[in-house]
């Protein structure tokens, strides 16, 4: 879907908008067993921006840490936020 709708990016060109996708991090896709192209996405060469998500429901995700799990918000968020850079 991605691929087809930054196809058009010459058509978009004439009237000067963005093209972007909103993505959340590997690591949260990895978490919720979600399959997504990363860098099939970044080498789409119509694309201009990849703006990275967080949501509090995707932080509060609970995440195994030292054979427990539990939810682990900031430190989930922490990694949300700096991976997509």
């Amino acid at each position: 879907m991605v691929k087809a709708h930054h196809g058009r990016g010459r058509e978009a060109e004439s009237r000067r908008c963005a093209r972007m996708v909103a993505v959340h991090s590997a690591a949260n896709y990895y978490a919720w067993d979600i399959i997504y192209p990363h860098y099939e996405c970044l080498m789409l060469p119509n694309l201009q921006e990849i703006v990275g998500q967080v949501w509090t429901g995707t932080a509060r995700a609970a995440c195994r840490y030292e054979g427990q799990m539990a939810e682990r918000t900031f430190e989930n968020a922490f990694l949300e936020y700096f991976q997509p850079l």
